[in-house]
Parts: C-alpha cells; structure tokens; sequence
C-alpha cells in the first residue's frame, strides 16, 4: 500500500529497481501483458513511476534491500527516513 507517497522525495543519488519475477521473460501474459508490463502500470496508477529507474527479474546489486530478507517494509514514511539516516 502507498498510499500517501504522491512524489518521489529521495536524492536524486539513489536509484529504485523493482525486482520481481514477474519481470521474468518466460512468464505467461496475463491479459496479453507482460509482469513487467503490469508492474509498470502499478506503479503509473499511484503516481511513483518516476521513483523507478527499471523493473528486472534479475536481483541488482544494492546497498539496501527493501524486501521480506532486508529492510522489512512498514510504510513509506518510516522506510525514507530509514533511507535518508542510514545510508
């Protein structure tokens, strides 16, 4: 849920790649689209494409992963400020 996120407030410094596997290319069309053609459209439906600089299905290196495994999503409020003090 972003609800609340209207525009992307981190440095211009950090680059946001979605990774997921729905990006994966061997993936059936759901509604003759892509996953990552879906997952582009979530992200245009709440406003925060621009936070995003790719949707991949290969993991990236990262300084921090914000997933189940790393950083623990909350909510975006306390997951920017975690950003903006710890990195």
């Amino acid at each position: 849920n972003v609800t609340g996120v209207q525009t992307c407030t981190l440095p211009i410094y950090y680059d946001i790649v979605i990774f997921t596997a729905k990006a994966k290319p061997d993936r059936p069309l759901v509604n003759g689209k892509t996953g990552a053609m879906l997952v582009r459209e979530w992200l245009i439906k709440y406003d925060i494409l621009d936070c995003i600089k790719s949707i991949t299905s290969e993991k990236p290196r990262a300084e921090l992963y914000i997933d189940d495994n790393g950083y623990r999503f909350e909510n975006w409020n306390d997951t920017l400020k975690f950003v903006e003090n710890e990195l």
